[in-house]
């Protein structure tokens, strides 16, 4: 599953620029887009801009999110920027473990197996097992700074 996060484009130099959503800033590349600018609205997922959307479907989308977050709640508590950018963060980090699940697929399929680049293998492998424990501290953080409201212990 890809995640696609609503954010207002701040600046862009050449490929990279600086995005913001609910306080979140964060750096885009933008290779992938042509003809965005500053105070355009796009997706960001595992750091790239994926799909210029107008200002209305922002907007839904960003209280979709907050929807979710509601949802998601104890009992009682309002959701926070510093929450929201924890999900935010997390959502980079969950997107970044799909993205090298279909590269090591992908390069497996095409017959460009382990045995044949075991240097990319282990790279691509080392990488997702950084992803892994950074998705374990954020969850925990975030499931931290939900609890931390409601002042409940929070389950090891």
């Amino acid at each position: 599953m890809c995640l696609g996060i609503p954010m207002k484009v701040l600046k862009i130099s050449g490929d990279d620029g600086l995005v913001e959503s609910g306080g979140l800033k964060k750096k885009a590349n933008f290779s992938l887009m042509k003809n965005v600018r500053p105070g355009d609205y796009i997706l960001l997922h595992a750091g790239f801009a994926i799909e210029k959307i107008k200002t209305a479907e922002a907007r839904k989308a960003v209280k979709r999110l907050h929807g979710a977050l509601w949802f998601l709640r104890p009992e009682g508590v309002e959701p926070t920027s510093k929450t929201l950018r924890r999900l935010a963060a997390l959502g980079d980090d969950l997107g970044g473990i799909n993205d090298l699940d279909v590269l090591a697929s992908w390069l497996n399929g095409a017959g460009l197996t382990a045995a044949r680049l075991p240097g990319l293998h282990r790279a691509v492998a080392r990488r997702r097992r950084r992803l892994a424990g950074r998705v374990a501290r954020r969850a925990r953080l975030l499931t931290a700074s939900l609890a931390a409201v409601v002042d409940q212990p929070v389950a090891p």
